[in-house]
């Protein structure tokens, strides 16, 4: 029985053939090392050709200086080792090699980014990966990746900044003279169409270049690639949230100069809940940015409102204490009018006629009476002019001069960032 099994099986194992593939497979790896690069024999550098395909860009984080890229990696080299067509017996195979194991038994490059904070494969449904090895002895190597990457970013023009951040490749243990990345001649790294990132428009172009020379020591240079993406903010957000309204807050503090000034009740409120306004969106701003030792533009912006806000309110102090001087002149002023009414009306009163008196008499007395009844009309008009309130020289000046301050002020700030600055960040 035991006999009879084993002459069964053998004879199965016969009727198996042996496929090209596994034939193949075996001839390959018989001898092949993974630590012996691919040129290692001829004294050359490997050469890796890479490209991306960016299929995600977002949450470019200001805070903390960060932002997420979901891409297809692709890396091809040639391997000399894993060439089959020009073997007598395997050349007319000439299918690409793909199998699973062939990652754990095949040199691979040991690409990294410089500037990545953390990442992973994709795993679902099956780990992102392919490993395709050509006749030629070239091999593709693709993989799904999400990356989080550094990005120093310079906040001095925020909210008008255009944010440069990079993707730094290298290699984690050879020199350029073992191992080198170049980029893909024909679209090094590929972009979706019209590719949208929260607060920026759109990204349509990103840099390539060769940064080898930039990461040297004094005795060996290291192979680097770096992909530039250039991301220029938009204001809108920014306009209708933090501008817009601090604009109306400071219009609606200059209409204070409208108020008379023995409104003190209304226009120190309507001073003081402007500037309590502007201080709480300058808080909101601070926590929505990181801590810089710089000023920022909206920093700049803030700052000058709650400036024009405090004027309005030294401005009132100022109008209230030329208000109470002049009216101690005035009072003195009427002291002297009343002395003087007092005086007149005592000299008419002695100088009255008796009844029976000359026609001489009778005329001076009625002159006297006329002159007593024009300076009561003088002080009764006197009387009325104080009963009024008092309009101060001060408000009136004041309602042309800040209005066109702050307009002048916005036409600066706005110059400033909008055209001179832009043009110097963008001099192309």
């Amino acid at each position: 029985m035991i006999a009879l099994q084993s002459l069964t099986t053998a004879n199965l194992k016969q009727k198996i053939p042996t496929t090209p593939r596994k034939l193949l497979l075996q001839k390959l790896l018989s001898d092949y090392n993974t630590e012996e690069l691919p040129t290692e024999i001829l004294e050359l550098p490997t050469v890796v050709e890479v490209n991306m395909k960016v299929l995600a860009l977002y949450s470019v984080d200001v805070r903390n200086m960060h932002y997420y890229i979901d891409a297809l990696l692709r890396q091809n080299w040639v391997d000399p080792r894993l060439a089959w067509n020009t073997t007598e017996e395997l050349k007319n195979y000439t299918r690409p090699l793909m199998a699973s194991r062939l990652k754990a038994v095949l040199w691979l490059p040991d690409l990294f980014f410089r500037n990545g904070r953390d990442g992973y494969l994709h795993k679902m449904t099956f780990p992102n990966y392919l490993l395709r090895v050509y006749p030629d002895g070239s091999v593709t190597y693709s993989q799904k990746i999400t990356m989080r990457f550094a990005c120093q970013m310079d906040l001095r023009t925020f909210p008008m900044d255009v944010q440069r951040c990079d993707i730094n490749i290298g290699s984690y243990a050879y020199t350029l003279s073992d191992l080198k990345f170049v980029w893909r001649e024909v679209m090094p790294v590929e972009l979706p169409k019209k590719l949208q990132v929260s607060d920026y428009l759109a990204l349509t172009t990103v840099k390539t270049l060769d940064c080898a020379l930039l990461v040297k020591t004094s005795t060996v240079s290291y192979t680097c690639l770096r992909a530039i993406f250039t991301f220029n903010r938009q204001l809108g957000y920014y306009l209708v949230t933090f501008y817009i309204p601090s604009i109306l807050i400071i219009v609606i503090s200059f209409l204070s100069f409208w108020v008379n000034t023995d409104a003190a009740t209304a226009r120190v409120s309507l001073g003081l809940l402007s500037l309590l306004c502007l201080l709480t969106q300058a808080s909101y701003t601070m926590t929505s940015l990181p801590r810089v030792s710089y000023t920022t533009a909206i920093d700049i912006w803030f700052m000058f409102s709650i400036i024009f806000v405090t004027c309005v309110l030294v401005e009132y102090a100022f109008a209230i204490a030329m208000l109470q001087r002049n009216e101690v002149v005035s009072g003195r002023m009427n002291v002297r009018q009343i002395v003087s009414e007092e005086l007149v009306h005592r000299s008419v009163t002695s100088q009255q006629p008796s009844v029976g008196g000359s026609d001489e008499s009778r005329k001076h007395s009625a002159l006297c009476t006329e002159q007593e009844n024009t300076m009561k009309a003088a002080a009764t008009k006197t009387t009325k002019a104080g009963i009024a309130p008092p309009e101060s020289e001060i408000d009136r000046c004041s309602r042309f001069i800040f209005p066109l301050c702050y307009i002048i002020y916005n036409i600066f700030y706005w110059l400033y960032y909008l055209v001179i600055v832009k043009q110097t960040e963008n001099p192309d």
